[in-house]
């Protein structure tokens, strides 16, 4: 029976959603009939209407498939050609066959060998970050799915100063990656939260052209530039917490105040700058407290301020200022999505505090919290009751 939408489509190449429109309007089971009538009534003028079933659903490739045969034409038996190595399931890549086979017992072939039609490239499904630890490096791992349904598991180690620091892409089913998730959640001391595909890609693209291809790490690096090359370069997203917070959430003056709090939380235990960076300060802080001249607790005070003072200015100018605004807003949307949404806010407003360069970082308390925890490690180092080795802030593969 002839289906009229079909036949209002045929001609020269029919527009591919009025195609689909139509082609859903057709029970599956009366669709490979209703194909067959289509091509023996209008002949090569089915051929657009055919092609884009090859290019659609694959039940309505497997459908399209014989009816192309019926055509005996080159063209329809190069529709069938370009179509068949692309074709997302094992039986529309049958019935494709199927169809070229027949052809060719009539003679009918494709015309000239050409070039194989190029797969699509494999797209991100699924992703998960770790929170971001003391050296600014996260854990990323990120789920590629290629056109015949396999999968492909690319997990980096990505500092935002070095780039990837490990990394490695295997094949992986999709039950095995949920597995091998539930046991690296357990064993991480940071927390593991799922981010968008799109923004777990960039940040992998991003790292890894930063990473170079020196030793021991270009290794890594390479493997997850050979895995995204098939992508090719994304677009830079938006921060994923940009999409959890009303515009003007992190507006709130009280959020800065309190903001030094962020630093007693678990994820940023190990936050603070490089020991060897404030040194010289850190030793003249413990000069201070262990002198025996009688000085006021207001002088104190003021000494101990101009010496924080002294290490913003020297550490969290410019660029490190903007590393740190990352940190936070990366740390903000894995507390958000732990359940933590106020100290989220928290997080973006001194994010977004840190990237404004009219603002003076003396007078944030994250800021100042960040340099008196700085300054008490540096002065453990200092003491011998800390091995700087263990604290030292620099990016390195485990």
């Amino acid at each position: 029976m002839l289906v009229p939408a079909l036949e209002a489509l045929v001609g020269d190449e029919p527009p591919p959603a009025l195609v689909d429109a139509a082609l859903a309007t057709i029970p599956a089971a009366e669709l490979p009939d209703a194909l067959q009538v289509l091509a023996r009534a209008h002949g090569s003028d089915a051929l657009g209407v055919l092609v884009r079933c090859l290019r659609g659903r694959p039940a309505w490739a497997v459908a399209a498939a014989p009816a192309l045969a019926t055509l005996a034409t080159s063209s329809a038996a190069e529709a069938l050609r370009a179509a068949e190595p692309v074709l997302a399931t094992k039986a529309a890549r049958t019935a494709v066959r199927r169809a070229l086979y027949r052809l060719r017992q009539i003679g009918v072939v494709p015309p000239g060998p050409g070039p194989r039609a190029a797969a699509p490239p494999p797209r991100p499904v699924q992703a998960w970050m770790s929170a971001v630890d003391g050296t600014g490096t996260r854990g990323l791992w990120l789920l590629l799915e290629g056109p015949l349904g396999a999968h492909t598991l690319v997990r980096a180690a990505v500092s935002d100063i070095a780039g990837v620091l490990e990394g490695a892409a295997d094949a992986r089913a999709k039950k095995q990656v949920e597995r091998e998730l539930v046991t690296l959640r357990q064993e991480s001391p940071l927390p593991w939260v799922p981010v968008p595909p799109e923004w777990a890609w960039w940040t992998l693209w991003r790292a890894a052209r930063a990473a170079g291809d020196d030793e021991p790490r270009g290794g890594g690096a390479a493997a997850v530039r050979r895995a995204l090359g098939a992508l090719g370069p994304p677009a830079e997203p938006s921060p994923p917490i940009t999409r959890l917070l009303a515009p003007g959430d992190p507006d709130d003056p009280a959020l800065l105040e309190r903001s030094a709090a962020l630093l007693d939380l678990p994820e940023c235990g190990g936050w603070f700058l490089d020991p060897a960076a404030v040194q010289a300060e850190a030793l003249d802080r413990l000069q201070a407290r262990e002198s025996r001249l009688v000085v006021s607790d207001q002088v104190k005070a003021e000494h101990a301020a101009a010496l924080v003072d002294r290490v913003i200015d020297a550490q969290l100018g410019g660029s490190v200022r903007r590393l740190w605004a990352g940190r936070l807003e990366e740390q903000a949307f894995v507390l958000f999505e732990t359940g933590r949404p106020a100290e989220a806010r928290m997080a973006v407003a001194v994010a977004r505090a840190l990237d404004d360069p009219t603002r003076d970082p003396r007078s944030l308390p994250f800021a100042r919290a960040l340099v008196e925890r700085s300054l008490e490690v540096a002065g453990e180092v200092a003491l011998g009751r800390l091995p700087a080795e263990t604290v030292r802030r620099t990016p390195r593969a485990s």
